[in-house]
């Protein structure tokens, strides 16, 4: 089943299955027949046509003109995402925010803080030292 709480909150939705959508007009306009799917906030997943999406925010949704997609994230005040398989923090220009690890007031778009001194608390592996620059 599906769960719909607010105004207009999954209006448009008459045989998808399994979504949850709590706020006003949060999946609104999303596809009918998408399965999956969670917006919480205003407007939350509202233009949402595909299925397996996760939006959490004051408008958090799809980027104006994207095609179907699944397994996709967007958080925060504004958040878009324009591609399935991904995850978007915070919303872009104006509404783009600082994100921390392990710290309480980040100061640069991505601010981590290790916790044990001389360690960098970021790891990546796999890297090539072959690149293009852009």
């Amino acid at each position: 089943g599906n769960y719909f709480f607010g105004d207009n909150a999954g209006g448009q939705n008459t045989t998808g299955n399994t979504n949850v959508y709590f706020g006003t007009n949060a999946g609104s306009a999303t596809a009918p027949d998408k399965d999956q799917n969670t917006g919480l906030g205003f407007a939350a997943g509202q233009n949402n046509p595909g299925q397996q999406n996760l939006f959490v925010g004051y408008q958090a949704d799809v980027a104006s003109g994207s095609p179907a997609f699944a397994k996709a994230v967007a958080i925060g005040y504004n958040a878009k995402v324009a591609q399935g398989g991904s995850m978007v923090l915070g919303g872009t220009g104006a509404d783009a925010i600082f994100v921390g690890i392990n710290t309480t007031s980040p100061t640069t778009r991505l601010h981590v803080v290790s916790g044990t001194a001389g360690q960098s608390g970021l790891r990546l592996e796999n890297l090539t030292s072959a690149f293009a620059t852009t």
